[in-house]
């Protein structure tokens, strides 16, 4: 735990601590960051000795919590052995230093009446909290004064939370009080309708002139110029990039080759075993046949048959390429069989479909229905395999023309091969979505995925009901956990398309490199565009549109942010109609504006816009706002932004007073009337008693 204050906290990256202060919702809470303040404060003044030998004069919001002073006075009088304190009502000496800062002052009795009398309404626009009270003939009637839990703190969160937003890169640099100047001299209050301004940010025309850009602090870099010599460089590198690509699409191929021989030799294995086997071995043979997909021992040689094509097409590609074929991979490729509708086999006959069925016995006719069916597989074998060699055939035409095109027109080549690989990315992309999608239990993808198993178990789209409530049909499955293991298991799908597109889009880059060098490979998009990208000014600036009328308007709408507290201009309206009307029209002739939130430019315009509006026509209304005229330079420059120095002012000149002593409490009376006692004078509090406990 690291303790900081003062100007210290600007110097520090709070953003990346859990900041406490010691203060909560303007009330003090936690001690030992209180006491860090004070000592600061006592160091700041010089004072270097053992204890305090002066009275302390501290502020304190309205009222303030008799527990949260008596912790301040037992920390004053014990810890720094302070001989007297006084309280006051910070937004109290702010008035009678901005109604009349040069009368002579004394610390008893009302105040001193101004140019316009004695009566006034503060209104304080502090952190966490807003407050108004009404000055009444000198004294302040706390008994009217009203409070509202909305300060200038909402207002800065709101604004941090939309700049972090919409800037998540700045993050670190939007530090609470750079968003705090920010406000303070970018935003304003607005003295007409909030929904009309609001209106007017949505006219392209208007829109330029009512953003506000703030420049964030930034390092400048050179831009690199590159010379031609890092263009060749550059250019040789893709080039060996481009060599790269072509040696990963061939290991990706020959890969693929590798696996499917070793599939279909397994197989093939299998095959073997079952017609050598019998019983249990058979069985287990089966089994082991069952868990690749395989539930035949005849429906081998289909399988071996079509692993084999996949084989001799990639084979097809591979050479097309140019690549020479492995001699350990195409000793194995060699070693497998031909696929069945490439054997020379002799025809087979059918003679007993040529016989008609009254002349044929019943043995007879079972085999006659056997050898229909067998003619009918092998003319859709047969229509198989032309389909097939057409298609091998369009693939391999389709392959020459595009090597032609390549070498007769480049440009056009270009374009049309950016189309296919933008093809196979989103066909990749869109695969690996819809894999994630059907391992999610509750996905819809998952939920269609398996209305359609059920659909083709059941066979029908009636739902009947079995004697135990289930669905007969079996719409019911999935309601149990096990069911899934099921579907998991249907679910799982083969990566050779993803791998085929994966080869795919190898092989473009690699024959896109060597036509255009400044082409950028799969997957170095990213990484490209950060070494190109070379942080300017601009990118460093904030634009702000309508949160510049958005962040002060909180303090008059809390509910902008879902607050159900009532604005400013609600408490002030309600304070006034507890007064006669002669009494509101003296207190509206000094209205007074302290407090932190009040630095939000058209402040007083706008609460001299709501008091014209509640107020019976041909009222004067007086706004003193001097909150700007006690400021010292921000801590980015200019004036304003910094911190507010009326109240400070007015305890310095009332401490000045020759009875000030008078309004202090000693130690001798805190311990006699107890941890919470002040002396009430018109900055101060009303002391409220503790209620004795019958014990």
């Amino acid at each position: 735990q690291v303790s900081v204050a003062g100007n210290q906290l600007l110097t520090r990256d709070v953003t990346k601590n859990t900041v406490r202060g010691p203060y909560e919702r303007d009330i003090v809470q936690h001690l030992d960051s209180f006491e860090t303040l004070l000592d600061h404060t006592f160091i700041r003044l010089g004072i270097n000795t053992d204890r305090i030998y002066h009275p302390v004069l501290l502020t304190e919001t309205l009222c303030n919590p008799s527990m949260a002073r008596a912790s301040t006075s037992e920390l004053l009088f014990e810890t720094y052995g302070a001989p007297a304190v006084c309280y006051g009502v910070d937004s109290l000496f702010a008035f009678e230093e901005a109604c009349n800062p040069d009368a002579p002052q004394t610390a008893l009795g009302p105040f001193v009446p101004g140019e316009h009398g004695s009566s006034g309404l503060i209104v304080r626009v502090g952190h966490a909290a807003s407050h108004v009270v009404p000055i009444v003939d000198g004294m302040a009637v706390h008994a009217a004064a009203l409070r509202s839990p909305t300060g200038s703190g909402a207002c800065t969160s709101l604004l941090s939370s939309v700049l972090q937003l919409r800037y998540p890169q700045h993050r670190p640099l939007l530090t609470p009080a750079r968003v705090t100047y920010i406000k303070e001299n970018h935003c304003r209050l607005i003295t007409g309708k909030y929904t009309e301004e609001l209106r007017e940010y949505q006219s392209w025309d208007t829109l330029e002139a009512r953003v506000a850009r703030f420049q964030l602090p930034y390092t400048e870099k050179d831009v690199p110029v590159l010379t031609p010599e890092d263009l060749a460089r550059r250019t040789a590198l893709r080039q060996e990039q481009g060599e790269r690509l072509k040696v990963m699409a061939k290991e990706k191929r020959e890969t693929k080759m590798r696996a499917l021989c070793s599939q279909a030799r397994a197989l093939l294995t299998l095959e073997t075993q079952a017609k050598a086997s019998k019983g249990r071995e058979l069985a287990a043979v089966l089994e082991r046949l069952a868990a690749v997909g395989v539930t035949d021992v005849k429906a081998v040689g289909r399988v071996v048959s079509g692993l084999v094509r996949q084989v001799i097409e990639i084979k097809a590609r591979h050479q097309a390429k140019g690549f020479e074929m492995d001699a350990e991979l195409a000793a194995d490729i060699a070693a497998l069989p031909p696929p069945e509708d490439e054997k020379e086999d002799a025809k087979e006959s059918y003679p007993l479909l040529l016989i008609p069925d009254d002349k044929l016995s019943s043995q007879e006719l079972q085999e006659k229905r056997m050898q229909k069916m067998r003619k009918g597989a092998g003319i859709a074998r047969e229509k198989d395999r032309i389909k097939k060699q057409e298609e091998a055939e369009v693939r391999r035409r389709q392959r020459e023309l595009d090597e032609a095109e390549r070498a007769s027109n480049p440009t056009r080549w270009l374009e049309t091969a950016r189309l296919r690989r933008a093809e196979y990315i989103a066909r990749r992309e869109s695969r690996r979505k819809s894999k994630v999608a059907a391992n999610e239990r509750r996905s819809e993808a998952a939920s269609d995925r398996m209305k359609a198993i059920i659909s083709t178990i059941s066979g029908s789209q009636e739902k009947k009901k079995t004697a135990d409530g289930c669905a007969d049909d079996g719409s019911d499955f999935g309601d149990k956990d096990e069911d899934w293991n099921v579907y998991r298991q249907i679910a799982k799908e083969d990566d050779g398309d993803d791998s085929d597109d994966d080869v795919k889009v190898a092989e473009l880059d690699a024959q896109i490199l060597e036509l255009d060098p400044t082409h950028i490979p799969a997957g170095q998009e990213l990484d490209a565009m950060a070494a190109a990208h070379v942080p300017t000014k601009r990118d460093f600036q904030l634009c702000l549109g309508t949160e510049l009328i958005q962040t002060g308007e909180v303090l008059f709408q809390p509910a902008l942010v879902g607050l159900e507290h009532p604005g400013l201009s609600e408490l002030i309206f309600h304070t006034l109609q507890r007064f006669s009307r002669e009494q509101r029209q003296q207190m509206v002739s000094n209205v007074v504006l302290c407090g932190g939130g009040v630095m939000i430019p058209g402040f007083a315009q706008r609460i001299q816009g709501d008091l014209g509006a509640m107020l019976p026509s041909g009222t004067v209304v007086r706004i003193i706002d001097v909150e700007r005229d006690y400021t010292r330079p921000g801590p980015f420059g200019g004036m304003g932004g910094a911190v507010s120095g009326l109240a400070w002012r007015g305890a310095s000149r009332f401490s000045a007073c020759p009875d000030f002593h008078k309004v202090c409490v000693t130690k001798a009376e805190w311990e006699e009337k107890g941890p919470s006692y002040l002396f009430e004078h018109r900055c101060a509090n009303r002391w409220i008693p503790a209620i004795p406990s019958d014990s």
